[in-house]
């Protein structure tokens, strides 16, 4: 086996809370559950809109995944199993083009929101790995567009500083409720001005929201004030 030649100075974060460290890890005795429940970080972190849910059809069709994980389907079916009976995850069923299917959400309360959704037949899941969308990130075009526009983990990363996890879930929340070029004009505009803070940003996209301005207009300098202002 080669040795890994490290990192790019650019390189793309997976937000996983602490608590999975702490509580769950200990816990795992599964190789399975454990690749599985990394791999599902790993997608869900990708989604730039809701639902942030990836489907089990998309999940067994997984190059990357079934590469990871050893024993083909029937082990990802355990591992997802282990990970969903622990906790981790939440799975709800779902409807893909006419064919009876399963989503996997995080537990926490935005995904228990989705999948609600999912469950109830307003809001789908596409196939693919963009946006609110799964599949395995290797096998269409989403993954051009994630490198264009970079998430918002990345964007708070490179240009404030780590991420704790109680912030990973206002990031999060924000992402959801506000146009990612909103989120991108906003880390630019906290830069310019010195103002590296979360609070700095949160404030100016509230206040975008707040004013009506149109996502697909998009923000120009002249719409812009400071918060508080």
């Amino acid at each position: 086996m080669s040795a890994f030649a490290g990192f790019p100075s650019n390189t793309s974060y997976v937000a996983i809370p602490a608590a999975f460290f702490s509580d769950l890890l200990p816990q795992i005795a599964d190789e399975a559950e454990l690749r599985v429940s990394l791999h599902l970080f790993w997608l869900l972190s990708q989604k730039q809109r809701p639902p942030r849910a990836v489907l089990r059809s998309a999940l067994l069709a997984d190059a990357a995944l079934a590469q990871a994980v050893s024993g083909g389907a029937a082990a990802i079916e355990r591992g997802l199993r282990l990970a969903t009976a622990r906790g981790a995850f939440l799975v709800a069923p779902a409807t893909r083009e006419g064919t009876a299917d399963a989503a996997y959400a995080l537990n926490i309360e935005a995904g228990r929101r989705d999948l609600a959704l999912i469950a109830a037949g307003q809001l789908a899941v596409a196939g693919g790995a963009s946006g609110g969308s799964t599949g395995s990130p290797r096998t269409d075009t989403a993954p051009l567009a994630l490198r264009q526009r970079p998430n918002i983990f990345q964007l708070y990363e490179e240009n404030i500083g780590l991420i704790t996890p109680l912030l990973a879930e206002e990031l999060r929340d924000a992402e959801t409720r506000y146009p990612a070029g909103w989120v991108e004009e906003a880390f630019r505009l906290a830069v310019e001005r010195n103002h590296r803070k979360w609070s700095y940003i949160a404030a100016v996209l509230a206040r975008w929201a707040a004013e009506g301005l149109s996502p697909e207009r998009g923000v120009k300098e002249r719409d812009v004030l400071s918060p508080g202002r």
